[in-house]
């Protein structure tokens, strides 16, 4: 226990911090915090694509279009534009753009002068990959906060590409989510059937999936004929286009009659080995297979999944 005297002056120290929580901002307080980066919002706010006061244009392929900028502005958000315009080599003129468009790019430049931006879903994934490329973390999230309130059936399997594509654990769980829930509508949408291989492998990936597996080999089927533009498949098909992913398909959790149905009309497609190594899969518990994935699929739901929402505008504010 503290003596009463030091207990009396840590008690009037924390009174003398309350108080100074307390009382109102000074003038130098509240300029300070209405002020983005040290610049008041509204002079920030009227340098965006301003041609007057620019340093650096950004020119793109195939488009008559100059999009101004300022370097210092670009350089404080993103460390690429900082090597890019203040390190050894630095840029000197107009600065080429080869991997986007300058509407994608002007969307973009929002997250260095404005405190709130516009972006539209069909150009979300452009601007994402602008976010990545340059490394500016807030854009990235914005996009990905974007996407994950627009997911329905008909673009997971494209959202879920540009999860895998720039590893964003968040946009990944909310596709998988979506996926499990909603998983023969997804395998029944022209979304899953353009989908990439690295797509389609995450997909089989999965524990969880509200569909039996003879729908997940059916699926698998239609995305392979749909890919290779052929409607009879045969070994050699499969294994172009599908390659190790139709090793991720989980026989375990057929039943031998789910099984001999398939293979009525898809036996051109396994070798004697697969074959085998399959109905001993079925057939025999304890038998461990070299070639296919050993685990069984279970068609329940995630407890904690997004629910689907429907939005009225295609566009939100940030």
């Amino acid at each position: 226990m503290l003596p009463k005297k030091e207990a009396k002056r840590i008690s009037s120290f924390e009174q003398i911090l309350n108080d100074g929580a307390k009382r109102p901002k000074t003038a130098d307080e509240k300029t300070e915090e209405e002020t983005h980066n040290g610049i008041p919002m509204d002079s920030v706010k009227s340098l965006y694509l301003d041609d007057s006061t620019a340093d650096v244009n950004f020119v793109f392929e195939s488009e008559d279009v100059r999009v101004p900028a300022h370097k210092a502005m670009l350089a404080a958000a993103s460390d690429v534009f900082t090597k890019m315009f203040y390190g050894d080599l630095p840029e000197e003129g107009d600065v080429k753009i080869v991997d986007t468009t300058a509407k994608a790019f002007k969307v973009f430049l929002q997250f260095f002068y404005l405190s709130k931006v516009k972006l539209r879903e069909e150009n979300a994934a452009e601007v994402m990959a602008l976010g990545h490329k340059y490394n500016v973390a807030r854009c990235t999230q914005i996009c990905v906060d974007l996407l994950k309130k627009r997911l329905h059936i008909d673009n997971v399997c494209h959202s879920l590409s540009l999860a895998i594509l720039f590893d964003l654990d968040e946009l990944k769980q909310s596709c998988e989510e979506m996926i499990a829930r909603n998983t023969m509508a997804v395998f029944k949408s022209h979304n899953f059937l353009e989908s990439s291989k690295s797509v389609l492998a995450k997909i089989l990936g999965m524990d969880i999936l509200k569909c039996r597996e003879k729908d997940v080999f059916e699926a698998c089927m239609a995305w392979t004929k749909y890919t290779s533009k052929q409607n009879d498949l045969t070994k050699e098909i499969v294994e172009a286009h599908l390659g190790s992913s139709f090793y991720k398909i989980r026989f375990r959790s057929m039943t031998i009659k789910e099984f001999g149905a398939l293979s009525l009309v898809y036996g051109a497609i396994f070798s004697l080995d697969q074959y085998k190594e399959i109905v001993h899969m079925i057939s025999c518990p304890g038998f461990k297979p070299t070639l296919f994935n050993n685990n069984f699929r279970y068609a329940r739901q995630f407890v904690n999944v997004l629910e689907s929402s429907e939005y009225e505008s295609d566009e939100l504010d940030y």
